[in-house]
């Protein structure tokens, strides 16, 4: 197996995301503050900037996720292996509370 001899948590992708993330941000809080209308209530202060703040949260929380091609599988293994655990955990909480349940996938019923 070969081992990773970068030191850093993350590749140069992700830190080039994370500063781009940090500069929406900034822009998104500056969009906010240079609202001119009192406490805010003005446009920029209620939609725009607000808006681009979750951008940036958003992009932020990309580049922590974003993997490079070959760790890609890796990941994909990971989120097949949650997901059966939810789906088991889910199973066992139907049957212990007797929830009435309804499939995501096909909009019915789930009995037991």
């Amino acid at each position: 197996m070969k081992r990773d001899t970068n030191p850093l948590p993350f590749g140069q992708r992700n830190y080039q995301l994370l500063l781009v993330g940090i500069l929406v941000l900034i822009v998104g809080f500056t969009l906010i503050a240079l609202d001119q209308e009192p406490h805010g209530f003005g446009v920029l202060g209620l939609t725009i900037g607000p808006i681009t703040v979750v951008l940036g949260l958003a992009i932020e929380f990309f580049a922590i996720m974003y993997r490079d091609k070959q760790n890609r599988q890796t990941l994909f293994n990971t989120l097949c292996q949650l997901g059966k655990l939810l789906c088991l955990i889910r199973t066992s909480l139907m049957k212990v509370w007797s929830w009435p349940l309804i499939n995501p996938c096909t909009g019915r019923l789930l009995m037991w």
